[in-house]
């Protein structure tokens, strides 16, 4: 078998990479960028890859008690590949090709019994290109009001913008020795927008204390997250020529197709911990979420999830001196907590519809159909969880034992279930 074949549908494969990173400061401000750029173009003709990114993060320590800290991350990529079997040119390349001309002089391509040509396929079928913008960054302040007691408080975002199009031209190939004729007769755009935005904002404070043998933490909070998305897709066909690339330039008619969806989501949640130990022999935990979520209505939208634990070091306890050298180490322990779940679809609580034509009276009739029933009474699924367990140690810590008992119950639990 000749060499052409690979020689003509792999590429050199060139590639460029650069970085460059700053870093400075002092006691006060710190601050670092970071600069990268990559082009690496595919080891088959016409596939490519670049990407670009930018990163700055600095840290301000504005006073004694206050600190000031911020991020942005910026990131580009653009690729690109054939549109026509452009997943598939190798296995294109193993059935029927094998003998076909890759490309003769005057610039047509030798054809298979079946019409194919891979090299044909990744120089005019046509690309597909897609550029993504990813943008990330948060601003965070930290104060501490007194010894112990520390606000900080965040907001976050990031957005995600994507721009694809993916042209098929149309062409006619002629095999001059095969006779055998390849023709794409319509040339066709689909063009994809798809946008992603999101917010998240954090307050937190929180208090540390310790008093002779007794130590005390305790944290209240409330964060939120926002996110909006949009999509949108066109599809036109029938351009004046391959050259034209605009979507606004396809044929007017039936062929013409769009669709798109909006969707807006939230998590809004309240919550508490305290954790205090006595001695390093008696330990406490009590947790408490308040978390509300966009995807439940009414009622359902709000629940409460506490949960609680507890240890006790029985190794420490002074009657315990006498058997140390037996048992290194013993301790007793215990939690029991509830969580939430809301893995449901957005706008679950809504029927949704689709459109459906019909005949009415020997005329064509645009009406609507219910695909999605509504379930107003989601909510969220709970677990609860109990574990009670024992940890010990023997042969000065070179044997340990650790004995649990565990149990977890679900309810209300969010399952999609086929309609009959």
């Amino acid at each position: 078998m000749p060499n052409t074949w690979f020689e003509t549908l792999l590429s050199a494969a060139p590639q460029q990479n650069h970085s460059l990173s700053i870093s400075g400061g002092n006691d006060v401000l710190k601050t670092r960028l970071s600069v990268r750029y990559q082009d690496q173009d595919g080891v088959i003709k016409n596939f490519g890859n670049k990407i670009g990114e930018m990163r700055l993060n600095s840290d301000y320590q504005v006073s004694k008690r206050l600190k000031v800290s911020g991020d942005v991350n910026y990131r580009y990529s653009a690729t690109e590949s054939p549109t026509t079997n452009a997943s598939s040119p190798l296995n294109n390349f193993l059935h029927g090709t094998l003998w076909a001309v890759p490309k003769y002089a005057d610039g047509t391509y030798g054809l298979s019994t079946q019409g194919n040509n891979p090299l044909m396929f990744i120089e005019i079928g046509g690309q597909s290109k897609q550029k993504t913008d990813y943008l990330a960054g948060y601003v965070k302040a930290e104060l501490e009001i007194a010894d112990g007691l520390v606000f900080s408080t965040q907001i976050a975002g990031r957005g995600l913008f994507t721009q694809q199009k993916n042209y098929t031209n149309a062409y006619t190939n002629w095999d001059k020795n095969t006779n055998i004729t390849k023709t794409i007769t319509n040339n066709s755009l689909t063009e994809v927008r798809n946008n992603l935005r999101e917010y998240t904002l954090n307050n937190l404070l929180t208090y540390e204390k310790g008093f002779g043998n007794h130590n005390v933490k305790a944290l209240v909070g409330y964060s939120q997250i926002g996110n909006t998305q949009t999509f949108l897709q066109a599809y036109r066909e029938r351009f004046y020529n391959n050259d034209i690339g605009s979507i606004g330039q396809g044929a007017n008619d039936g062929t013409k197709s769009n669709s798109g969806n909006d969707a807006v989501y939230g998590l809004r949640s309240f919550f508490g911990r305290v954790n205090y130990d006595y001695d390093g022999k008696y330990l406490l935990e009590a947790n408490a979420r308040y978390d509300g979520s966009s995807k439940f209505t009414g009622a359902k939208q709000y629940s409460v999830f506490p949960s609680f634990s507890g240890g006790w070091r029985i190794s420490k306890e002074n009657f315990w001196q006498g058997i140390e050298h037996a048992v290194n180490d013993l301790k007793v322990r215990g939690s029991w907590g509830i969580t939430g779940n809301q893995s449901v679809d957005l706008y679950s609580y809504y029927a949704a519809l689709t459109a459906s034509g019909y005949n009415f009276g020997g005329a064509a009739v645009q009406g609507y159909r219910q695909n999605t029933l509504a379930n107003t009474n989601l909510g969220w699924e709970s677990t609860t969880q109990l574990d009670i367990g024992l940890d010990a140690a023997f042969l000065n810590k070179r044997l340990n034992l650790t004995v649990d008992y565990y149990r977890k119950v679900t309810n209300d639990i969010l399952l999609n279930l086929a309609i009959p």
